[in-house]
């Protein structure tokens, strides 16, 4: 390591002085990624060839207190005369996948709760796109979910109520109401 600003402290919780000369990979690779990240250096050194270069990344790191966080990554390589250098910037999204994860268990909840009433439910995004069928409403259609989900939805509806339709939910969604 030859450079370590602020924000690597706070993120990796080693000071700046504690990792300047020690190898990066046995400071913040978790162990079980360390030969595959060495392969891929000496690789590189070794070809030019780089597969992690000048793309985001997201995958584990280890902080200085022994416990694996996710992190957000991009490299790129720097080429100065002989000495090749790389730099790398990292991002914890440790918050990001609780949301994520949190997001995930309230849709989880939410279907399970509309399948478990005895009304036809459905869902679709302000652009039209069908999201969610609840099995009700795939029984009282009998269309397979896979026909109505996506943006066709209004396609089976009777031709002459087809712009109609199309029009009232613009129009719900223009003014955040609910939509009959």
């Amino acid at each position: 390591i030859t450079g370590w600003s602020r924000q690597a402290e706070w993120t990796f919780g080693w000071p700046r002085e504690d990792v300047l000369g020690q190898q990066m990979d046995e400071l913040i690779i978790p162990e079980r990624y360390r030969a595959r990240h060495r392969a891929g250096l000496e690789r590189f050194l070794r070809t030019g060839e780089a597969a992690v270069l000048n793309t985001r990344l997201e995958l584990s790191a280890l902080h200085r207190k022994g416990h694996e966080f996710p992190i957000e990554l991009s490299i790129t390589s720097i080429q100065l005369g002989e000495e090749m250098s790389f730099s790398a910037f990292v991002r914890d999204i440790t918050k990001r996948r609780r949301t994520e994860r949190a997001l995930v268990e309230s849709k989880q909840h939410y279907q399970a709760l509309a399948e478990s009433i005895p009304h036809l439910v459905w869902t679709c995004r302000p652009d039209g796109y069908c999201d969610f069928l609840s099995r009700q409403w795939v029984d009282y259609t009998g269309r397979p979910a896979d026909e109505q989900l996506g943006s066709g939805w209004a396609e089976h509806l009777h031709p002459d109520d087809r712009e109609r339709v199309r029009s009232e939910w613009a129009k719900a969604v223009a003014r955040g109401d609910r939509f009959d």
